[in-house]
């Protein structure tokens, strides 16, 4: 990512072989021009915590495996649009939903770790 900033969403495995996923999201939100990069955290050991350790290591959102390919397009496309900037059509303050899985409420991540997200006002 260094070398190549042409990065417009990460889909990052919390458990990869030999990698920690949470420290390598860790590790790209110290990365100035990637700190509001869209970063959709993927599991598949989906245990109770995981999903706010996710979170709070720098994902924007989190989606358990398996994985449901409707909701996961829906989610990056979601991502896609609201980082896009002025003019976009990501004016949608909410995340993709099903009913197996309660919609999440985007935010920038910088805010969260700031203190300032105003979701948690």
């Amino acid at each position: 990512m260094e070398r190549n900033e042409d990065v417009s969403l990460v889909l990052m495995d919390v458990m990869m072989p030999e990698l920690d996923g949470n420290a390598t999201m860790r590790a790209i939100r110290r990365m100035p021009q990637f700190v509001d990069l869209p970063i959709i955290a993927l599991t598949a050991k989906a245990m109770k915590g995981d999903r706010e350790k996710s979170i709070r290591a720098g994902a924007s959102d989190y989606f358990p495996k398996p994985v449901e390919t409707d909701h996961l397009l829906a989610l990056m496309r979601h991502w896609l649009r609201r980082n896009a900037g002025p003019g976009s059509t990501g004016s949608d303050t909410r995340g993709p939903s099903t009913e197996a899985d309660p919609p999440t409420r985007p935010r920038s991540n910088r805010r969260a770790r700031e203190g300032q997200d105003p979701a948690r006002r």
